[in-house]
């Protein structure tokens, strides 16, 4: 079987069951190189050479292209198409990432947001107040929304193969800006523009970006990142945020924000105890 099969028969198999399918379609392009090469002979010689001119792209994204690949794969063989699985060799990940903004900048996030409708205003308020995943926020619909509960399902909407989200409770500001403009037909997208999905999205993100004064770095995805920052610097415990963002596994969460708590090495520097000469010069 050829790559260009095995994609083709993710694409029937799978392509209603992932939220983002554009994002595989994207991968398939990058790797366009392999649909003519037997799965049997995928090695990481031929991949290599495969992902040669993809040199401008990141390490991180070349990765996600073959997590995309290897997902395609694991599916013909699921259907019985393959009888091996080749290894496929993935670039190491990124280092975590880096970059977040404060609370007060949030707070510019959103003071900004209504400039561009009232949808941006929405799908700012909810990612900043719920630090879930840009994805998760736009496919919710208002039958999804427990205020009397004062809770928000958004696992409701969550496909098999999608990452895990979260059911979060709603916060008094969250609460009572949702109250505000609640639509009574369930089957309404919560973000919504003229009954719609957004229509450029990342272009009126960008100028949400500048209007607030951060850079266009800045992506809805370091709105979670800087949520859950945020939060393990005010000390709260990192199980708590953990369940928070959705992840299948506190080791996930402490590896990247670890490194945020109050107390990270405060007690092991403490427990350092030199022997030596007193009376040696001191720095």
């Amino acid at each position: 079987m050829l790559v260009g099969d095995v994609w083709e028969l993710y694409r029937r198999e799978c392509s209603d069951d992932i939220l983002f399918w554009k994002r595989q379609e994207l991968a398939h392009r990058h790797l366009k190189a392999l649909d003519g090469i037997l799965v049997d002979n995928l090695r990481p010689s031929v991949i290599r050479e495969a992902t040669k001119g993809l040199a401008r792209l990141s390490s991180s994204t070349i990765r996600r292209d073959l997590q995309a690949l290897v997902a395609a794969i694991n599916t013909a063989w699921k259907c019985g198409q393959i009888k091996t699985k080749p290894h496929i060799e993935l670039p190491k990940e990124s280092a975590p990432r880096k970059q977040w903004i404060t609370w007060d900048q949030m707070g510019s996030v959103l003071n900004h947001a209504f400039k561009f409708g009232q949808w941006m205003e929405m799908y700012c308020i909810l990612l900043c107040n719920t630090g879930q995943r840009s994805g998760a926020v736009i496919s919710l619909r208002w039958r999804d929304i427990d205020l009397d509960g004062r809770c928000i399902y958004f696992s409701a909407n969550r496909k098999s193969r999608q990452k895990c989200v979260a059911d979060v409770s709603i916060n008094d500001d969250l609460y009572e800006y949702l109250k505000k403009h609640q639509v009574l037909d369930g089957d309404k997208l919560v973000v919504a523009q003229n009954g719609r999905r957004p229509m450029s999205l990342n272009y009126q993100w960008r100028k949400l970006m500048v209007a607030a004064g951060l850079p266009t770095t800045i992506t809805p995805h370091i709105i979670r990142h800087s949520v859950a920052t945020n939060l393990v610097s005010s000390g709260v415990p990192i199980l708590r945020v953990s369940k928070l963002l959705g992840h299948s596994s506190s080791a996930i969460t402490e590896k990247v924000y670890a490194k945020f708590t109050p107390e990270f090495t405060k007690e092991t520097v403490n427990a350092i105890r030199i022997n030596g000469n007193s009376d040696r010069p001191r720095a």
